[in-house]
């Protein structure tokens, strides 16, 4: 994909800006943070209506911050150490970021921009997630109201409620213009998907690390590593069926609702997932995380030779 140059200094701004406050608010430096995320948040605003980029890319660093830097101080102040929240942000982000290298590079030829996969990693890691979070809560109160046995609610959020929340909220980062002008060739659609499943994935992450940080680090060690071989492959490739059919959308000209077969396709393969880790739950037995971990390296092997058959069907020069 070829990048614009054209960059405002306020777009510029807005990046730089972005990017410092981020690594400042993990070595907990607050207010410089702060500052600079609101310097990156005004900026950015200004960039992104004269059609910068950057100035989007910046708007969210800066929103990501302050989401980042507040609840860095909660953990701080309240409960964990700092060395134990690097740990986590450590187990929850760092696998992350290598399967997306890992996912843009399965492309040969006009492999995506850094800038537009941050973007969508990013969304997906704070947007996305918080809105999930919202629109779970909310059809949760009247579910319990509903249904008076709080297993099979347990059970209804995490095999219906949630996948069908969680693959609506995912994909949105895809809408932007950032990314729908990035999107020319139908496996974009694959790659950008299951980005942004892997933000949403690397925060989900963080918030169980941290539920079960005073389990020991035995606990947390073993908890990252299912998740990260399971949760995160299975993010991926749920997202990365919806980026399909959008695509599809938006290059073939093909109807919205076209899209939907995709999306349902989607929360069906989180189901199927969630469906398979629950039955471990409530049997004691490890048979249900070992078929969920298969089930997601089996979809990510999907989608990866997905990614591979069209790459290879219009093979340009980068």
């Amino acid at each position: 994909m070829e990048e614009s140059n054209s960059h405002t200094s306020e777009g510029v701004t807005a990046l730089v800006c972005g990017i410092l406050a981020i690594i400042l608010s993990l070595f907990f430096v607050n207010i410089v943070s702060l500052v600079l995320a609101v310097i990156a948040i005004v900026t950015g605003v200004y960039a992104r209506n004269k059609g910068d980029d950057y100035g989007t890319i910046g708007l969210i660093l800066g929103i990501f911050t302050i989401i980042l830097t507040i609840a860095l101080s909660a953990l701080l102040y309240y409960w964990l150490t700092s060395s134990m929240i690097w740990l986590l942000l450590i187990f929850a982000f760092i696998p992350t970021l290598i399967y997306v290298a890992w996912i843009r590079n399965t492309e040969k030829y006009e492999r995506e921009p850094w800038s537009a996969l941050i973007f969508v990693f990013i969304w997906g890691a704070t947007l996305s997630i918080i809105s999930a979070i919202i629109l779970e809560k909310l059809f949760e109160i009247p579910l319990i109201d509903f249904v008076n046995n709080g297993d099979i609610v347990t059970i209804m959020l995490g095999v219906i409620i949630a996948p069908a929340v969680e693959e609506f909220t995912k994909p949105l980062s895809m809408t932007t213009r950032i990314i729908r002008k990035n999107i020319n060739e139908i496996e974009d659609g694959l790659i950008y998907g299951a980005v942004a499943g892997l933000g949403f994935s690397a925060t989900e992450n963080l918030l169980y690390g941290m539920y079960f940080s005073k389990e020991g680090i035995v606990v947390i060690i073993a908890l990252f590593i299912t998740r990260t071989i399971g949760s995160c492959l299975l993010h991926a490739s749920a997202t990365a069926l919806t980026g399909y059919g959008y695509s599809r959308y938006l290059i073939e000209k093909r109807p919205f609702a076209s899209i939907l077969p995709f999306f349902l396709f989607a929360i069906m393969a989180h189901s199927i997932y969630n469906l398979f880790a629950f039955s471990s739950i409530y049997t004691d037995q490890i048979f249900g995380v070992i078929a969920a971990i298969l089930f997601a390296i089996v979809a990510i092997t999907w989608i990866r030779k997905k990614i591979k058959k069209l790459d290879q069907e219009h093979p340009t020069d980068d």
